[in-house]
């Protein structure tokens, strides 16, 4: 009984702990970027479960590596920060499903400007939230463009 429990715990709890990180390569013309799971548990289209993608932009002869590394300091901390809201959500009552996903929905590249913009998806406790979260940079400074 024993060996079939931790059987059963190795197999849920293994793809948890070591998540692949399968990467997307996308194409903006001058720009390349790469989209990968940040955090994921649970099958790809089931409830309860948490699917947060990550976005990385690759520097090349239009995006100097400074500019590249702060771009993706930023992606990544809105990625970290969902995911921290998705375990504020804890454990919700029994039958009531929840879920939380962010991921990558447009990327565009326009008059040194780059934009991303995600689908933000969450359910805790029976309350859903369906948001665009929308991030702005510089191509030249990889600064944070503020939206007005």
């Amino acid at each position: 009984m024993l060996k079939k429990n931790l059987a059963l715990a190795i197999t849920v709890l293994l793809p948890s702990i070591f998540q692949p990180s399968f990467g997307e390569e996308l194409d903006l013309g001058d720009i390349k970027l790469e989209t990968s799971v940040y955090k994921k548990t649970g099958a790809r289209d089931a409830m309860n479960r948490i699917y947060i993608e990550k976005v990385t932009v690759k520097p090349s002869r239009y995006l100097n590596t400074r500019s590249a590394n702060k771009i993706n300091a930023q992606l990544k901390q809105l990625s970290a920060s969902f995911y921290a809201k998705s375990r504020q959500c804890n454990t919700p009552p029994k039958n009531i499903p929840w879920g939380y996903e962010f991921e990558l929905s447009e990327a565009t590249n326009s008059d040194d400007i780059l934009t991303f913009v995600f689908d933000a998806t969450s359910a805790c406790s029976g309350r859903h939230s369906f948001k665009k979260v929308k991030r702005n940079f510089s191509v030249q400074t990889g600064a944070l463009i503020p939206e007005d």
